[in-house]
């Protein structure tokens, strides 16, 4: 049996790409090629790493087994190549965030990072998303606000962070000294999409409280939310975090009712992924990363 690299590569783009055809435009190789080097793979190892299911591939048992491997194998390549490469002597990270993380602490962590020879790639998704590309290891680790139950996911508390309801300044509900749920009954309500923290946060504390309510809106990121909030297009339940500045340039109201539980924001990865220097390095200055840093 001989493995190669190129095989490995494949193997995981296609399992990143989710088909021959994606795979072989993220390589920059033919179908063909593709389609035979997954071939060679599965025939020197003697059984199938891929479901065929009408004419799709789903990883199977074989599949999820050399997953992480495949994963450290080609990391390690990487590595020895970027070792040898004098332009390039420290390794880009991919790293995630969910949206209120990625909109309102990521920037400042970024910043702070530049003094730490951290290359780093980011990209922003809900949790629910976050979390599939590192179980398809592609994402070395991610910041999220939402719960997490994948058992491939190593889940490390990162911060804390607490809900408020908000509206606009000139709402009805912003002149009172305390509000209740049965004051938010039959209010239009601006929501995050199925999969995200926040959404999570209003169907588990808020909506089973109301007497009723109407979903009017559905926007995917905070700030769109706010601005709704504040056209006075109905209320929404948001992160502490995400309102911060809106509220303090009086263009939000955080509406005075009981506080909520603080919930948990997690620093996740793959519990197989493996741990060069270089994501050792930004796993320590992640965890250890304080606002007043930046």
């Amino acid at each position: 049996m001989h493995i190669t690299l190129r095989q490995l590569q494949v193997f995981l783009a296609i399992v990143h790409e989710g088909s021959l055809a994606g795979a072989a435009e993220a390589l920059h190789l033919t179908k063909p090629a593709v389609s035979m080097a997954l071939r060679t793979l599965e025939g020197g190892l003697g059984r199938p790493l891929f479901d065929r299911v009408r004419n799709r591939l789903r990883l199977n048992s074989n599949g999820q087994a050399l997953l992480p491997m495949a994963d450290e194998i080609i990391t390690r390549a990487k590595s020895v190549e970027a070792l040898f490469d004098s332009e390039d002597l420290v390794s880009t990270l991919n790293i995630g965030a969910s949206v209120t993380i990625g909109n309102h602490l990521l920037p400042k962590m970024l910043v702070a990072a530049r003094g730490q020879s951290l290359r780093l790639s980011a990209s922003i998704r809900n949790t629910s998303a976050l979390v599939d590309a590192i179980e398809h290891f592609e994402l070395d680790f991610a910041l999220v606000e939402g719960s997490v139950s994948s058992e491939s996911v190593v889940v490390e508390p990162w911060r804390t962070d607490r809900m408020c309801v908000v509206s606009a300044t000139d709402h009805p509900l912003a002149t009172l000294s305390h509000v209740g749920p049965e004051d938010l009954a039959d209010n239009d309500w601006i929501l995050r999409e199925f999969g995200s923290g926040s959404r999570e946060q209003f169907d588990r504390l808020l909506a089973p409280e109301l007497p009723s309510w109407r979903h009017c809106l559905t926007l995917e990121t905070s700030e769109a939310i706010i601005n709704a909030v504040r056209a006075n297009l109905g209320l929404s339940l948001l992160s502490e975090i995400a309102v911060a500045d809106a509220i303090a340039q009086n263009c939000l109201v955080k509406l005075p009712m009981q506080a909520f539980p603080d919930r948990q924001l997690s620093l996740v990865y793959h519990r197989d992924k493996h741990m060069t220097p270089a994501l050792q390095s930004a796993l320590s200055f992640f965890r250890n990363w304080q606002i007043s840093q930046s």
